[in-house]
C-alpha cells in the first residue's frame, strides 16, 4: 500500500520471484519459483482494501514481483476482475501495468478493450548499457521497444509511462538525458525517474540533488518527466528491493 495525499495505491506482484534478471533488482536475483494465479493476483487488492477500510484503493500499480507479461492471461483475468463494477469496481485508468519491455505483449495489450495504462522499464538510451543491465535487452532491442511503444500510443491514444532507475555513475549523465530526449519524441511519452534504492547488487543510488539536475536538464531539452519518491525503503519493500530473504543468493532461473 502506497499512501500519497488522497491516493491509495496498492502494487501487486504476478509471479514468485522473476526471471528476468535485471541487474540491479533484488527480485531479479531470485529466479521464478512460479506464476500467481489471476485469483491471488486479484487478491492482493481486496486484501489491502479490506485492512484500509474505511478509506478505499484508489489505484494499482502492477510493479510488484513478477514479469506480467510472462504472465499474461492471469494477469489480464485479475485486472478485468479489478475493473469489473460486479468485481472490484476500479476504473481501467486508475490501473497501471509495468513491462521490462517484452515487444510482442506489449503489442498484444494495446490491443485490449481495456483502458488500462502501461509503463515499460527503459532505464538507459543505450542498447550497450541496457544489455548489461537488463537481460531481456537482448531479446528486444531499443528499437524495437520504442516501435511497439509507439504502436501502443498510436492504437490507445493513452499516455505511456517509461521508467529509469537512477544509479550512479552508469545513466545518469547529460550525455544520457540528450539521448532520452531524441528517443522518446511523442507527445504521449512520459518519463518516470526513481533513485536506486539500495539492493547488495554492487550498484549505488544518484545522489538527490544529480538527480534533481538530471529532471531539470530533461525537462529544459523538452521531455515530459517526474522525479518520483520512493516508499517502502524501511521494510525492504521499495522498487527493486521486493526479495525474500532467505531466497537470496539463489541464482536467477533460465527464461524460458
Amino acid at each position: 500500500m502506497i499512501p500519497e495525499k488522497a491516493r491509495r495505491t496498492v502494487c501487486i506482484s504476478t509471479q514468485v520471484g522473476c526471471p528476468m534478471g535485471c541487474t540491479f533488482c533484488a527480485t531479479g536475483l531470485l529466479g521464478i519459483k512460479r506464476n500467481l494465479k489471476a485469483r491471488e493476483i486479484a487478491e492482493q487488492v481486496f486484501v489491502c482494501a479490506r485492512d484500509i477500510a474505511p478509506e478505499r484503493v484508489t489505484n494499482v500499480v502492477v510493479m510488484g514481483m513478477g514479469e506480467p507479461m510472462l504472465n499474461y492471461d492471469a494477469t489480464l483475468g485479475a485486472l478485468r476482475v479489478l475493473n469489473d463494477p460486479g468485481g472490484f469496481g476500479l476504473a481501467a485508468r486508475h490501473i497501471a501495468v509495468s513491462t521490462s519491455g517484452l515487444v510482442e505483449k506489449i503489442r498484444r495489450f494495446a490491443d485490449e478493450p481495456e483502458q488500462f495504462h502501461l509503463a515499460i522499464s527503459l532505464h538507459t538510451p543505450f542498447e550497450d548499457e541496457r544489455r548489461e543491465i537488463m537481460p531481456v535487452a537482448a531479446r528486444h532491442t531499443i528499437p524495437e521497444l520504442v516501435d511497439a511503444a509507439r504502436y501502443f500510443v498510436t492504437r490507445t491514444r493513452r499516455k505511456l509511462f517509461f521508467e529509469y532507475t537512477l544509479l550512479a555513475g552508469v545513466n545518469d549523465q547529460p550525455r544520457h538525458v540528450e539521448a532520452l530526449t531524441e528517443l522518446l519524441d511523442h507527445p504521449l511519452y512520459h518519463l518516470n525517474l526513481l533513485r536506486f534504492n539500495w539492493t547488495d547488487t554492487g550498484f549505488s543510488a544518484t545522489s538527490k540533488a544529480d538527480a534533481k539536475s538530471f529532471l531539470k536538464y530533461a525537462r529544459e531539452l523538452g521531455l515530459s518527466a517526474t522525479l518520483r519518491p520512493s516508499r517502502g525503503q524501511d521494510i525492504d519493500a521499495a522498487c527493486g528491493q521486493l526479495a525474500a530473504k532467505d531466497l537470496r543468493g539463489r541464482p536467477p532461473v533460465p527464461m524460458a
